[in-house]
């Protein structure tokens, strides 16, 4: 399933997400940070990824932005609202989130 930018709408495989969008900060990060990943967001993982183009709430299932998007472009307020939403009710449920997600957009 696809999880979309909140800001430019690029669609994101959540498996990539999930599993693979961390490697772009392996540099940063270190190769075993990387394989042992899950999608489980801690500071310094958001601040490497940031430095990559990438920014996320709370979950990697909720892109607020991503390396496609151009630097003029705008959060979709409303859109946001409700990612921060299915956040909070689902906690750390990735699967739940990424297929709420998929429901709402």
């Amino acid at each position: 399933m696809d999880i979309h930018c909140n800001r430019c709408r690029e669609p994101w495989d959540s498996y990539h997400l999930v599993h693979e969008a961390v490697w772009d900060a392996v540099d940063d990060l270190g190769e075993e940070a990387c394989q042992n990943f899950g999608g489980k967001l801690t500071p310094r993982i958001k601040a490497a990824l940031k430095d990559h183009g990438w920014e996320f709430g709370m979950t990697v299932c909720n892109v607020k932005r991503c390396p496609c998007c151009p630097d003029d472009a705008e959060i979709d307020a409303d859109r946001a609202a409700m990612a921060n939403a299915v956040e909070e009710i689902m906690g750390d449920d990735l699967d739940g989130i990424i297929s709420t997600m998929d429901d709402l957009f």
